[in-house]
């Protein structure tokens, strides 16, 4: 396996090769010598060339490597701060009419990870208690849209803040993490 200059051939020295004896037989065993990121590549062709010593007879074989996406990217929401009105005195019911179903707004984030459960991304909003957040407020777990579940009064609290929180859907393979990855937007 020949190293080059360019990235098509293994300048970045991603794999090597050895030379291994088994119940008497030379072998060649290929082995990567970095981590293989998904996120960065997502497949490798290896070309081996043997070579007869003595008549210097060579013949290729090109070998694909695919990589699988592991569960290793946290969801990150688009933007920090999502902000949304609503009128007083107005019933979730009213809110929904006047603006045909359309939330307050709507929160988003992304996952890097390879199409599929690991890069679907749910939303939950998160109660500390003070807020009381999950009372007033429901999130859309799909879709990241928040709607009112109450009516709300200016004169008593003339803004909200509270966290959301975005996961994957797959438990994570990060090492020290349990449950899916979680990415909370402040």
């Amino acid at each position: 396996m020949a190293n080059g200059a360019s990235r098509g051939t293994n300048h970045e020295m991603h794999f090597r090769e050895f030379l291994e004896k088994t119940d008497g037989r030379d072998w060649v065993v290929i082995r990567n010598m970095i981590g293989l990121d998904y996120e960065q590549q997502q497949n490798y062709t290896l070309t081996i060339t043997a070579m007869d010593m003595r008549s210097l007879i060579t013949s290729d074989k090109q070998f694909h490597v695919v990589v699988r996406d592991k569960n290793d990217v946290v969801p990150r929401f688009t933007v920090d701060l999502y902000t949304g009105t609503i009128e007083e005195e107005q019933t979730p019911t009213e809110f929904l009419i006047k603006y045909n179903g359309n939330p307050i707004t709507v929160v988003k984030a992304e996952d890097a990870d390879s199409p599929g459960p690991q890069s679907e991304v749910r939303y939950q909003i998160i109660d500390d208690g003070d807020t009381g957040a999950t009372k007033l407020f429901r999130i859309d777990e799909l879709t990241g849209g928040i709607f009112p579940l109450e009516i709300f009064d200016r004169e008593r609290n003339d803004s909200f803040i509270f966290d959301v929180e975005a996961r994957d859907s797959i438990p994570s393979s990060l090492p020290g993490t349990s449950g899916p990855n979680r990415g909370d937007l402040f």
